[in-house]
């Protein structure tokens, strides 16, 4: 992969430098070591990534719990098919429900038709999730998800709120999770975390996001992030730094102290 360093407002007085980085893939470049290395597939280019507060289940270690078991009894009436996403074919109707539950949960303009076609098609997906209600033909919900070496990419559930019920989204999530599981895979990956609303993520047994340095299974040094107002770099941050049981930078960069 080829590392592009994008520079964001930086402050001398701090000595803070900060950059967003992206990855630019190789061909045949394995994307599950991406996706270890915290970096997340970009719908705006084919073999674009960036480097992100990544979120994942680490799936040797989840199991269902029971607001998991308590969704699916909610949400039963709805049921799934997987279908290769070559086979998927995203048309004008199915665009126009995407498109208004993304102006809904995501505002304007946030994502277009072009990058939802892209989602969807086999460069960067390779099954689709379908849903629909048992009693009613129309799409309730559908799920472009990546494979590879592994692990799991979940890009978005897209839901038609027309066909929809409450809770079906978490159940969609979920039922993704557990196929990934049952299909021998080792880790699903679920976006990003900066907002409370991703919370609901860590409702899901195995899971840790990628701080930086390390996947972290530590849902308060999450939750101290979401609440954090100070730009302040978290390396420099001695409330991070306890809250993870670093003594300092050093010690998170594991770097050996001169005995001299």
């Amino acid at each position: 992969m080829k590392l592009l360093f994008s520079e964001h407002l930086a402050s001398y007085n701090d000595y803070a430098f900060p950059y967003q980085v992206w990855a630019l893939e190789d061909n045949n470049e394995d994307k599950a070591s991406l996706l270890n290395m915290g970096f997340l597939p970009s719908r705006m280019k084919i073999g674009l990534w960036y480097l992100a507060r990544s979120t994942r289940i680490d799936l040797n270690q989840f199991e269902p719990s029971s607001e998991n078991r308590r969704v699916i009894k909610k949400t039963s009436p709805y049921h799934f098919t997987i279908q290769s996403s070559d086979s998927v074919r995203i048309n004008n109707t199915d665009l126009l429900w995407m498109r208004q539950f993304v102006i809904d949960v995501m505002g304007d303009a946030k994502v277009s038709d072009h990058a939802i076609k892209r989602m969807f098609s086999h460069h960067m997906s390779d099954v689709i999730f379908t849903w629909k209600r048992q009693d009613d033909d129309r799409i309730a919900g559908m799920i472009p998800v990546m494979v590879s070496g592994g692990s799991m990419f979940y890009w978005m559930a897209f839901i038609n709120t027309a066909v929809s019920a409450s809770g079906l989204g978490s159940r969609m999530m979920l039922e993704a999770i557990n196929w990934a599981k049952n299909d021998g895979l080792s880790y699903a990956y679920l976006g990003t975390a900066y907002s409370q609303a991703s919370l609901y993520k860590t409702n899901f047994s195995g899971f840790e996001f990628f701080d930086g340095s390390k996947w972290n299974t530590n849902i308060d040094a999450l939750k101290y992030l979401l609440n954090k107002e100070s730009l302040q770099e978290l390396l420099k941050d001695k409330e991070w730094l306890d809250i993870n049981g670093y003594k300092g930078i050093v010690d998170v960069l594991n770097i050996k102290r001169d005995s001299h």
